[in-house]
């Protein structure tokens, strides 16, 4: 988990120049946190995939080898507490990268009260958002 939220922070970082251009162009800052939560909830979404497979592809290599050495191995399981809180570090990873441009600017409240106007106008289909 720690690689990925590294990797999304320094592509947030090298993405600057891409934001400068897109606020020249009209976007708000409420566009890019959501275009950068999308974005973050994506990788995170596949790396948590990614990591609860290898898990499982794991947990039946372990078995197959059948060690003595290990009591309960049997017991051993991801049952739905591991996909909880799997979920809830993604969502919570998710949140802290994709909010990372607003933290940075400064504007934090702002931005999030700004980003849930957007969302209520896209779940609506309001066209008269400035942007994209």
């Amino acid at each position: 988990m720690r690689q990925r939220k590294n990797l999304l922070f320094a592509r947030n970082a090298a993405r600057s120049r891409e934001t400068a251009v897109r606020i020249a162009l009209g976007a708000s800052r409420a566009r890019l946190c959501v275009q950068s939560l999308a974005e973050a909830g994506v990788a995170v979404t596949a790396g948590g995939t990614l990591g609860v497979l290898t898990a499982v592809g794991l947990i039946d290599a372990l078995r197959s080898f059948d060690p003595a050495g290990l009591p309960q191995l049997d017991a051993v399981r991801i049952d739905l507490r591991v996909f909880i809180f799997t979920l809830s570090l993604a969502a919570a990873t998710t949140a802290v990268v994709g909010l990372l441009p607003a933290i940075r600017s400064g504007n934090v409240v702002d931005t999030i009260r700004s980003v849930h106007q957007v969302s209520a106008q896209v779940r609506l289909g309001d066209d008269s958002t400035t942007g994209w």
